[in-house]
């Protein structure tokens, strides 16, 4: 099984589908999960439109590449798998037009249900902070979806997530020193005494710092993270009506 939990990908075999020649149907477990998706299904928002697709059936499409690719859907394909759903049926698309999936026989309860539900156990979903951050490094421009703002937000806490992998030991770190920054003659150095812990715990976020603000040296590494945790302290301070000090 993949890592990241989802289902592994089988070679996809298209037959036609019953009743409608022009629309070839797969197999769901032949198309592939998208190992960079930026947003994920909670165990609780997962099970919750498992639910939804067992109690109302399937009623909305999800989005897959030429390589057959879940590029929007993912947490739909995992929990139609949870809920026994085997089939996907294929509508080749331009982008040009929408695609609507009509469904019928759905009493005025159910069809108000099922409408609770899609909205429900979309809000239920989170985002992965370091997938979005790296979309910018993919050329994505995030501005028409989150503010500068919110970007800084993200990566912060994609900061803090890579800080706790460093630091309890997973990730990049082989337990190689940081380059120490050269003294200069408007250099100023500083000591202080850290427990071992500590000490590791410091080194990781300096090393995360270093790629998140993409500094080159320790110092700089330090002075952006306290820079930037400054302004997000006073941001919220002024949101609290209170002055930062």
């Amino acid at each position: 099984m993949p890592t990241n939990g989802r289902r592994a990908a089988a070679p996809r075999q298209l037959r036609r589908a019953a009743g409608d020649p022009g629309l070839p149907v797969a197999a769901l477990a032949s198309l592939k999960p998208d190992d960079h998706n930026a947003r994920r299904r909670t165990p609780r928002s997962r099970d919750m439109l498992a639910h939804s697709l067992r109690t109302f059936g399937a009623a909305r499409s999800i989005v897959i590449d030429e390589d057959d690719i879940i590029r929007v859907g993912n947490g739909t394909a995992e929990a139609a798998a949870l809920a026994g759903i085997t089939n996907v049926r294929i509508v080749e698309a331009d982008g040009k037009e929408l695609i609507a999936v009509r469904r019928r026989g759905l009493s005025d309860a159910d069809k108000r249900a099922l409408s609770a539900a899609d909205n429900r156990t979309a809000e239920l979903a989170e985002w992965i902070p370091s997938e979005v951050v790296a979309l910018t490094a993919a050329g994505v421009d995030l501005a028409p979806y989150w503010t500068p703002e919110e970007q800084n937000e993200l990566a912060s806490r994609a900061g803090v997530a890579s800080v706790l992998q460093l630091a309890a030991g997973e990730g990049d770190d082989d337990g190689a020193a940081d380059d120490a920054d050269t003294p200069a003659n408007d250099y100023q150095q500083f000591t202080c005494a850290l427990t071992l812990d500590q000490e590791r715990t410091v080194r990781a976020a300096l090393r995360a710092a270093r790629g998140i603000y993409q500094v080159d040296t320790t110092g700089n590494a330090l002075t952006a993270a306290l820079q930037a945790w400054m302004q997000q302290y006073a941001r919220e301070a002024a949101a609290d009506g209170q002055t930062a000090t």
